[in-house]
């Protein structure tokens, strides 16, 4: 979860209204996946988190995957269903 600018103190305030019970946990949850921040700016580094929660979500992710059948390597491409640009162009005014 990235919470960079604006997005911060209104993912802040609607925790604190829907959740006011668990919003430091989260709080404190995010903060130990972003050494101690709420969003790491850094390319690379913004996008995943660092630290053993980090990887135990990482890992949990995985089996979840497995489970769904979705680890595998995608699907092949089926590049018949497109056409080169400006085949059919001349299509589109009555001509051609």
């Amino acid at each position: 979860m990235r919470l960079p600018g604006a997005v911060r103190p209104l993912f802040l305030d609607w925790l604190q209204r829907h959740y006011p019970d668990r919003a430091a946990k989260v709080v404190h949850r995010l903060e130990a996946v972003r050494g101690g921040q709420l969003s790491d700016a850094r390319y690379g580094h913004r996008m995943r988190g660092e630290g053993e929660l980090a990887e135990l979500v990482s890992r949990f992710f995985q089996i979840a995957k497995r489970k769904a059948g979705l680890d595998g390597g995608g699907h092949e491409l089926a590049v018949h269903h497109f056409r080169r640009q400006g085949e059919d162009q001349l299509e589109l005014f009555g001509e051609g």
